[in-house]
């Protein structure tokens, strides 16, 4: 029982995490359609801007995705919890009604017996097949966080090369970004750090 409260826990913090990593890499990406725009206006003087903004959008978009799957998986998982929490009841019930009936009774719950153990060790297996899913999914996006701080770097850069009525506001969107990823690698560590509390707790 205490395990299925952990679980319950640890997959409504995962998806709160992603929760707000989404909602940061949903600015971004409005940012990366403003960065596109001002490029635009720049010119050829900070064309190497357009290529940065591709990145943003792609990096909004990435997290994006990533939080609706892990979503996804996170209902999915909180079904499963709810599944074997509620055959842990049955369970429970059903040794009680086994060790007080007589041997006819027996007989006919042993079925029974057997059926809801093999549902809670199927829905575990699957809880588990998720957890190393959202695991995966996170350190891949995690991964993909690391170029954030090279494209902040040129991003910079390319600023320098803009006209100076541009230039702080290509610098507003490499702070931005820079602001915005270290914002959302914080929500995969603590995500993160929820599935792994998990793992130590199975």
């Amino acid at each position: 029982m205490a395990e299925n409260t952990q679980q319950f826990i640890a997959v409504a913090q995962i998806a709160s995490e992603l929760h707000h990593a989404k909602s940061i890499a949903i600015d971004l990406s409005i940012t990366s359609k403003n960065a596109r725009a001002l490029a635009a206006r720049a010119g050829t003087t900070a064309a190497g801007f357009n290529e940065i903004t591709g990145f943003i959008e792609n990096l909004a978009n990435l997290t994006i995705t990533t939080a609706n799957l892990v979503n996804q998986q996170a209902v999915k998982l909180v079904h499963d919890a709810a599944r074997q929490f509620r055959d842990n009841g049955l369970l429970r019930q059903l040794q009680s009604a086994y060790q007080h009936s007589a041997s006819i009774g027996q007989q006919r719950l042993i079925k029974l017996l057997r059926q809801t153990e093999s549902a809670i060790a199927d829905a575990q297996i699957n809880i588990d097949k998720d957890m190393n899913q959202l695991t995966q999914r996170i350190e891949q996006t995690q991964n993909d966080l690391r170029s954030a701080k090279v494209v902040t770097v040129v991003a910079r850069i390319e600023s320098t090369r803009a006209s100076a009525d541009l230039q702080s506001s290509l610098e507003s969107v490499a702070d931005n970004v820079e602001r915005s990823s270290l914002k959302i690698a914080h929500h995969l560590r603590q995500a993160q750090s929820f599935l792994i509390q998990q793992g130590d707790v199975e």
